[in-house]
């Protein structure tokens, strides 16, 4: 499940609602349902589409806990459904994301043969055509390795390029130690994944990165919460000057508080080391000001520097209440 692996703390309050709909079938009502356990487990146990050793499955699962959801997309005929799924994960310090895709069987008792994590790429059904290699001494070697040493810098070797193992790997590693190493030894996939996005901003590679944006947006739409990622990983590897305009039109359409946080901190980064972003900078700050009030912009810009221990910038004066800047 993809976290975005960062801790940086929330300047602002995000709110989290599921989504409603005044009529569900019986396939939504019953996905609705098992979601609304808290995990990934009551809908994982309706797929059949691969058999994973139980060592394998119940330390994935392990960190598939969620504190809120949003099925983002859901349609179905008279035999099949598919849906988009967005779940929220929180913690002390941060909160987290996935974005996920299902489709199979319809009923209240439906059932799943199809399943793609955008986070780590995982894609269940290109695992499954893995089966054979599975079961040879070196599938059964990384099996073994990857549920005793997920940190182990064999894997990458075991795996042989072999991306949908290299996907599940990464997928037991997000938000652990050995993420670093797993994303680093992730291949070139043709579905779009939250990895590629993060890599291109880590790696310097500008294309990457925005082509792995576009095609995010083209299969998620314009969720929030994909733009907030975006952000944070352009504000953590210093390249907020990518898609600073984008970001702050994401949050203008959207008003959303999960993206404000995101986009404020880009928006920040960017007054102070580039003369071109001030103007947008303002209008940003502007409208941010009237939608969540001045005194709880001023607070978040206050907790933004503090956090380095530094004095705010005396640029962003106009939004500090009862400071003038350096």
């Amino acid at each position: 499940m993809q976290r975005t692996g960062l801790i940086l703390a929330s300047l602002l309050v995000v709110m989290v609602s599921p989504l409603v709909s005044a009529q569900e079938t019986d396939t939504l009502s019953t996905l609705r349902q098992d979601l609304g356990s808290g995990s990934l487990r009551p809908v994982l146990e309706r797929q059949d589409i691969v058999n994973l050793p139980a060592a394998v499955l119940d330390r994935w699962l392990a960190d598939t806990s969620f504190q809120g959801f949003a099925i983002t997309g859901f349609n179905q005929d008279s035999e099949r459904f598919a849906a988009r799924l967005r779940l929220q994960h929180r913690d002390q310090d941060s909160e987290n994301v996935s974005f996920i895709r299902i489709a199979g069987r319809v009923g209240d008792d439906y059932t799943i043969d199809q399943f793609y994590d955008y986070g780590s790429g995982l894609n269940l059904s290109e695992l499954a055509k893995q089966a054979k290699w599975l079961k040879t001494a070196q599938g059964q070697q990384f099996l073994v390795m990857l549920s005793r040493d997920p940190g182990s810098a064999e894997l990458e070797a075991l795996a042989d390029s072999r991306t949908p193992f290299l996907a599940l790997w990464l997928a037991q590693c997000i938000g652990q130690p050995c993420e670093s190493k797993a994303l680093n030894a992730q291949l070139p996939i043709d579905e779009p994944a939250i990895w590629t996005l993060r890599r291109g901003f880590a790696w310097e590679d500008r294309d990457t990165a925005l082509s792995s944006l576009r095609g995010l947006r083209q299969k998620l739409g314009d969720d929030p919460w994909l733009w907030r990622i975006t952000g944070i990983y352009a504000h953590y590897y210093q390249h907020c000057d990518w898609i600073i305009k984008d970001l702050q039109e994401a949050w203008t359409a959207s008003g959303s508080d999960a993206l404000a946080d995101s986009a404020l901190q880009c928006t920040l980064s960017s007054m102070e080391h580039d003369e071109n972003s001030s103007s947008a900078g303002t209008h940003f700050l502007d409208r941010l000001s009237e939608t969540i009030g001045r005194e709880r912009l001023s607070r978040a810009i206050n907790a933004y520097y503090l956090q380095d221990q530094r004095p705010v910038p005396s640029v962003f004066s106009p939004w500090i209440i009862g400071q003038t800047g350096e």
